[in-house]
């Protein structure tokens, strides 16, 4: 098969990863240099990845090289080589915020959520930053702690502060104000927990629910989740009316049943969509 005669010469450029040449010509390391830097112009980051592997293998101690590739591989979802490489960058830097953030988020999503709990109670410690308490409730809620997820979506909403997060949307993620995402959950887990319609967790769930789409009207999560409490109350109006005018219809308790498992099951699907 007849060979690209560029592809081919990219390739020697990459494979020889010796250092800059003692007469100052242009080396193989400069060139991966060069390659990672147009890559970056050009946000290609698989080929960003390619190159700074290449880097590392001509110097393995490049601490700046370590932490952009750990970067790139967090982002990417490649967990287990950028939590690798992300260690080694904090190990000498524990103060490397933002690579430290990265971290704490990969550690939730591989399930080592102590780890994960402690880095994200350092950056709010540390930076004061409320969205990091909003974090911590995320993965007490991976780990099906919901007495500690609910206290610190309290202290989210309590705090002067705000920030805010990338939720599932029907075009992909929209950025949320963390209040109205912590009435959101808050609201949920009071609804899950209502046998009626006239229960004051569904009371609660139903204000709670306000108080997210005040803060945040376009809240995609939020306003389904409206329709659907909406929905429930005009069933039970009419199971209501069917049953002044003596007609079988479905119980206020049975109605409620039918939307705490597709609450579930909707908030299990939201979950998934944000990678957990």
């Amino acid at each position: 098969m007849k060979k690209n005669p560029v592809v081919i010469m990219v390739i020697v450029a990459l494979t020889s990863c010796g250092g800059p040449t003692k007469d100052g010509t242009a080396s193989s390391y400069e060139t991966n240099q060069e390659l990672y830097n147009r890559a970056l112009e050009n946000n290609d980051f698989k080929t960003a990845a390619v190159a700074l592997n290449y880097l590392l293998l001509a110097d393995s101690t490049n601490l700046e090289y370590t932490d952009s590739l750990a970067r790139i591989y967090l982002k990417a979802r490649n967990f287990n080589a950028g939590l690798r490489l992300g260690q080694k960058v904090l190990d000498k830097y524990p103060d490397n915020y933002g690579l430290l953030e990265l971290v704490a988020v990969a550690q939730g999503y591989t399930g080592e959520y102590i780890a994960s709990l402690k880095n994200l109670k350092k950056l709010h410690e540390e930076l004061g930053d409320i969205t990091y308490v909003f974090m911590m409730a995320q993965v007490y809620v991976d780990q099906h702690n919901y007495t500690a997820a609910l206290e610190k979506l309290d202290q989210v909403i309590a705090d002067s502060g705000t920030g805010y997060f990338d939720a599932a949307a029907s075009n992909g993620t929209q950025r949320v104000n963390i209040k109205a995402g912590a009435y959101y959950f808050k609201a949920q887990e009071a609804l899950n927990k209502a046998q009626g319609l006239n229960d004051r967790y569904y009371t609660q769930g139903v204000n709670y629910l306000k108080k997210a789409l005040e803060l945040a009207p376009d809240y995609e999560a939020a306003l389904a989740l409206a329709q659907e409490v909406q929905m429930i109350a005009q069933q039970s109006a009419y199971q209501q009316n069917m049953q002044r005018q003596g007609q079988s219809s479905p119980s206020d308790e049975e109605l409620l049943r039918q939307k705490q498992l597709e609450e579930k099951r909707k908030y299990e699907e939201f979950m998934k969509q944000q990678g957990k």
